[in-house]
């Protein structure tokens, strides 16, 4: 491989790897609150409690935690696709792409629209070497963002695209 192949390797790749990164404002921050964080943490009840609380575990990087409320919300209601979504972002921040490929398939089959499923999807099929995969979803997420009125992330996924073209 000569310096321009791997330079432009090299750029493909932290374009992708910055899919986090990139798309931190497509979806709204989550702010630990403590009052409504302490009960859910003493008393989970719903597959709502678990998920929140996971959200919160994750935003502190109890990742063990996290996983265990958002397996515990798919049971309580296999039926969230966010749950699914969110479980799919902390195990593509763990590395584990597969795994997080396959959450966001589950979420996106429960909600076809879900614009950040795809672009983030995205992100966990570039890093297992998933070219076709990765385009397809950078196109649908920049569909559904467009047809969402989401200009911003319509934008991020259509100059990832471009970028991509000659990977």
């Amino acid at each position: 491989m000569g310096y321009y192949d791997f330079h432009k390797n090299c750029c493909i790749a932290m374009a992708i790897a910055g899919l986090s990164v990139l798309s931190s404002g497509l979806t709204p921050p989550v702010y630990a609150q403590p009052t409504r964080t302490s009960t859910i943490q003493s008393n989970p009840k719903s597959s709502v409690d678990f998920l929140n609380r996971g959200r919160d575990r994750f935003q502190r990087r109890d990742y063990k935690g996290a996983i265990e409320d958002f397996d515990r919300a798919i049971i309580l209601n296999p039926n969230d696709a966010n749950t699914y979504y969110h479980r799919g972002l902390l195990l593509h921040e763990l590395g584990d792409n597969l795994n997080a490929v396959l959450s966001f398939d589950r979420a996106l089959q429960l909600n076809p629209r879900y614009a950040d499923a795809y672009f983030r999807r995205a992100g966990a099929r570039y890093n297992i070497g998933d070219r076709p995969g990765t385009i397809q979803d950078l196109q649908l997420a920049a569909k559904f963002f467009q047809s969402q009125g989401n200009t911003k992330g319509y934008q991020q996924a259509q100059n990832l695209i471009k970028r991509l073209s000659t990977w």
